[in-house]
């Protein structure tokens, strides 16, 4: 459903089925919700209108709106639409299912160089394209950067944004701003009370890439205080383990020197010795991103083995009669990370998936009319349902099987 028709529909809060609470700001919640009449689930944010006229955020509000409409970009989070009660105001959001870049790596500690590169580059697209549309975001940071269900970014949160019409206007108009953002990525000129423009996005970019990097933010302090000290002294140490093409790409980014810090603009950021090996366009967004397997525990090293050398009864997960066409062990992804699961196809027809090491069943996809699997390579297969997209990777057996025991179906 597009803006256009979900503005003309008049859209209010009975149309969906509201689900559990996916974030959470200072003036509302977003929340999952299902539009009733066609199934599509989207993030839908719910903001208190009470709270924003209290505070005097309409001019926020009003702004990410207008900017969430205009924008066009895989890398932006997109605005369904819009609608309001007498209690709340209502966004309704692409829904971001892989979650916040940095809830899905905490656990890593760090990012895989690898991994870091391919998503900085997406960010990096996103800041260009946003740039050339006159619009400072003054917010990039971890929490604002989400996983779409197949691992690509998304920005969002817009309310703070800057919008220009020109680059030249950029000082003028940003002069007198007052603090926005979160402190461990303001850029020094702002504490210096200097003009805020499109190079505060550039150092908030190179605080990311070091938090990916490192694990943590580039400058910290006990208190918020400490932090811009930190950051007006520049104190900027890099763990051994950082490549010398990640330093000198971060070193620029936080340099002190706005010009400096943009010198050359995005073509030359694209180019950059950093992003070696993959092209930085907007067909990244197009191609697989790289995934992160979990460490198996013991159980599922064992239920691996005992996979490939033994059949199991999976009759306990069928329903009476039910019988499989095909089933194989697959990489299931979602977000950055994949686990292991037997895949089942019945003749119900449905798909399973279980926990092989638990022998627990961990969810069904549902089927329908528009159910479609695409082949990607040789072993990586996508299964299409009108309502979301399931990422798998073919284990045991190959993509191909999976596709001509779907054809026997459809």
């Amino acid at each position: 459903m597009s803006s256009t028709e979900a503005s003309s529909s008049k859209l209010c809060i009975s149309d969906f089925t509201v689900g559990d609470q996916i974030g959470e700001g200072s003036y509302g919640k977003v929340v999952r919700a299902t539009l009733k009449r066609t199934g599509a689930v989207y993030a839908l944010k719910i903001l208190n209108k009470g709270h924003v006229l209290r505070h005097g955020k309409q001019a926020y509000v009003m702004n990410e709106k207008a900017i969430l409409m205009k924008l066009d970009h895989p890398g932006v989070i997109h605005l369904i639409g819009t609608f309001h009660d007498a209690h709340s105001l209502y966004f309704v959001l692409e829904l971001a299912s892989g979650g916040e870049l940095f809830q899905q790596i905490k656990s890593l500690t760090r990012c895989p160089e690898s991994l870091a590169q391919f998503y900085v580059a997406e960010i990096v697209l996103i800041l260009e394209y946003i740039h050339k549309n006159g619009i400072i975001h003054r917010d990039v940071k971890p929490e604002n950067l989400l996983l779409s269900e197949d691992g690509h970014i998304r920005l969002i949160d817009f309310g703070s944004a800057r919008r220009l019409e020109t680059r030249d206007a950029a000082d003028e108009r940003t002069r007198k701003n007052s603090f926005v953002g979160t402190a461990e990525y303001v850029p020094p000129e702002l504490l210096k009370n200097q003009p805020i423009g499109f190079a505060a996005d550039w150092w908030a970019l190179g605080c990311v890439l070091y938090q990916l990097l490192t694990g943590r933010p580039p400058f910290r302090g006990e208190t918020e205080y400490l932090t811009f000290q930190k950051i007006l002294a520049h104190e900027l140490e890099f763990p051994d383990h950082v490549s010398q093409p990640a330093r000198s790409l971060i070193t620029r980014l936080l340099s002190v020197d706005t010009e400096e810090r943009t010198r050359g603009g995005f073509e030359l950021l694209k180019r950059d010795e950093f992003f070696s090996g993959i092209a930085v366009d907007d067909d990244l967004f197009r191609k697989p991103s790289p995934v992160v397997s979990l460490p198996k525990t013991t159980s599922e090293e064992t239920a691996s083995s005992q996979q490939a050398e033994e059949p199991h009864d999976w009759s306990s997960f069928l329903l009476p009669g039910e019988q499989i066409i095909y089933s194989g062990l697959v990489s299931k992804r979602r977000g950055l990370f994949a686990k292991r699961r037997q895949l089942l196809l019945t003749r119900a027809p449905r798909f399973v998936y279980i926990d092989v090491a638990k022998m627990e069943m961990r969810g069904q996809i549902p089927w329908s009319s528009g159910i479609r699997i695409e082949k990607r390579s040789d072993s990586v297969f996508l299964i299409h349902t009108p309502h979301r997209t399931y990422h798998m990777e073919a284990i045991t057996g190959t993509a191909e099987r999976w596709v001509d025991a779907v054809s026997r179906i459809a």
